[in-house]
């Protein structure tokens, strides 16, 4: 029973992979990958880091600041390429996400704290703050590789 379980997870994720890789446009950027490459630099930075907890915070300090500039140009990427009521959707459904993204990060603040998670909870928090904005660009960047390269 076990495996049965583990073997439809494993399909259903692989499904969902390759259904988002099946329908890239293969003439556009791969806007993907490139995020993901530019991102290493600074998860290094941080993960090569033996330091305090205020140089821990300035470095991903930097890879918010990265990830609020990337943030903006997939929206601006992808609100290019949509029309109409898909627009009007798109930006409906950017709002949405804005909200979630501030509530779940409200929720990881006072979860994550260090009187229930001792001396690990900044790193916690800063991981899981982070890795919000950071799934948020992958998509966009999906998304806008099924639209011609501009």
């Amino acid at each position: 029973m076990v495996n049965k379980i583990k073997a439809i997870f494993f399909l259903s994720m692989l499904v969902t992979v390759s259904s988002c890789l099946a329908i890239d446009n293969p003439d556009t950027p791969d806007y993907v990958n490139s995020f993901l490459a530019e991102a290493k630099v600074y998860e290094e930075k941080i993960s090569q880091c033996d330091c305090d907890y205020v140089e821990l915070r300035d470095r991903y300090d930097d890879f918010n600041i990265f990830l609020e500039e990337k943030l903006s140009h997939a929206k601006r990427l992808v609100g290019h390429f949509v029309k109409g009521e898909a627009k009007e959707k798109f930006l409906s459904s950017q709002a949405a996400w804005e909200v979630f993204s501030q509530k779940e990060k409200e929720f990881v603040m006072a979860n994550w704290t260090k009187e229930s998670f001792g001396t690990s909870y900044l790193l916690s928090r800063l991981n899981y703050t982070t890795s919000i904005d950071k799934q948020r660009v992958i998509t966009l960047y999906y998304y806008a590789k099924n639209y011609p390269a501009l």
